[in-house]
């Protein structure tokens, strides 16, 4: 550390500009949902991490409504959010207006098969003969 009188300072009049911090957001969790033909996930707030926050701060993610990138079981392995102001409440003291806030999401995602089910239905079979033919007369003999 060196002495004060090695040093000078000067002071430049201007303007300070303080950017807002930019956050991002993933999908965690790996959401899972049972094929039902479509592409629509739900989520839940544990489903989100969000980073890029000071110490301290935070905010939780609201949005439910997310979509697989396919609806098939074998194809169906990310899960994409599209978000908006509204879908973040901030904890604590947080000042959301100091970040950057994420307008997507994506993470991994799975759809699993469906059940299916089988039923067996008793069934009575009915024997259905042949009404004799005209040319089908038995022969006697005497």
């Amino acid at each position: 550390m060196g002495l004060a009188s090695n040093y000078t300072i000067s002071y430049v009049n201007g303007t300070l500009t303080v950017n807002p911090a930019p956050l991002t957001a993933t999908i965690i969790g790996t959401p899972t949902k049972v094929y039902n033909g479509t592409t629509a996930a739900t989520l839940a707030p544990a489903n989100y991490a969000l980073t890029g926050f000071v110490t301290g701060e935070g905010a939780t993610v609201t949005q439910t409504a997310g979509t697989y990138n396919s609806k098939d079981v074998l194809t169906a392995n990310t899960v994409s959010v599209t978000l908006a102001a509204g879908n973040y409440t901030a904890t604590g003291a947080t000042l959301l207006s100091n970040y950057v806030l994420p307008t997507a999401a994506t993470g991994a995602g799975t759809i699993t098969v469906a059940p299916l089910t089988a039923a067996v239905i008793a069934h009575r079979p009915r024997y259905i003969t042949a009404p004799p033919s005209r040319h089908s007369r038995q022969r006697t003999t005497h």
